[in-house]
């Protein structure tokens, strides 16, 4: 209930009625969170998004409740509901009341499937929605050029009983799931989904597309080969650099005599390595086991001269 405020990677268990977690003031929201509860009366919502600006829910798991995953009110306007998945609760989205106007927003990527209702008749006044999952026969929301995908109970790991139980796992099955590489790049999308899994999943045949719902499956060629830069400052012109496999004596890369006072070593996976500059006449210096990350970085060279060179 409090301006610019984000939770994140927290579960909530409510065995009671009532509301789990309330959207209710300008920017602000949750993201990868488990939400659940064992409550029967349609009195027990999950989130409420109530009057209020530019609000965010995404990559969440709700399951459970006796009322809605997600309820509406009017007069909400900027909501972003991206990458969450709605599962067996009474409503996976239901509008606070008949009136379906002053809800505007964005929805993307979300699964509403095994609830009693998916997904209600969509207000006009929605600006975005594409990519989102229903069952077969939903109304899924599907607004400005976008794309529904249909979703069954089989295509999840595991669905147990009518209730939400221990045995649930909403992950899809399988790599050929409806729900698998067949989400939309939204601006500002999260690279991790609820499981801390990068998103979207590296797909060794080129095909990487983010997946519906909050789980990103794991095609098991681990994250996405990465291209970064070490690149070394404030070089003297001439300088030899080596650059070997940390503790070992494998040349990485080489360059000999420097035409500037920069130069780049560019790498496609985290390591670590030595490094040597070396001039005539300058004082070599050395950098053991230097960890090299996925971002680029710079790192910054002071050479001496040498008093015992002749």
């Amino acid at each position: 209930n409090c301006y610019n405020t984000s939770v994140e990677g927290l579960s909530i268990y409510l065995s009671l009625d009532g509301s789990a977690l309330l959207l209710n003031k300008g920017n602000s929201g949750a993201r990868r969170m488990l939400i659940y509860n064992t409550a029967a009366a349609a009195t027990s919502i999950a989130i409420v998004a109530t009057t209020n600006s530019f609000c965010f829910l995404e990559n969440c798991l709700v399951a459970g409740f006796g009322g809605a995953a997600l309820q509406i009110s009017i007069y909400t306007f900027g909501l972003v509901c991206c990458g969450n998945t709605f599962v067996k609760n009474a409503y996976g989205i239901r509008y606070e009341s008949d009136s379906v106007w002053g809800k505007f927003g964005y929805f993307h990527n979300n699964v509403c499937a095994g609830n009693g209702v998916n997904w209600p008749t969509i207000a006009a006044d929605i600006e975005r929605a594409s990519h989102n999952a229903g069952e077969f026969g939903d109304a899924t929301w599907d607004k400005t050029g976008g794309t529904a995908v249909v979703v069954a109970t089989t295509d999840f790991s595991s669905w147990g009983t009518s209730s939400f139980s221990v045995t649930d796992d909403f992950r899809p099955a399988s790599a050929s799931s409806p729900q698998v590489d067949t989400g939309v790049e939204y601006y500002g999308a999260l690279i991790y989904d609820i499981a801390d899994a990068e998103r979207p999943n590296y797909n060794n045949g080129g095909a990487e597309a983010f997946d519906v719902g909050c789980y990103e499956f794991d095609h098991g060629y681990g994250n996405h080969p990465i291209t970064a830069t070490l690149t070394l400052t404030g070089l003297s012109v001439g300088s030899d650099v080596v650059v070997r496999s940390a503790g070992t004596s494998t040349i990485l890369a080489s360059v000999d005599q420097v035409t500037g006072s920069t130069w780049e070593y560019t790498y496609g996976a985290t390591h670590s390595v030595d490094i040597d500059v070396i001039k005539p006449g300058l004082v070599l210096v050395p950098f053991r086991n230097l960890a090299l990350t996925a971002s680029d970085s710079s790192l910054p060279v002071s050479q001496q001269l040498d008093r015992n060179y002749q």
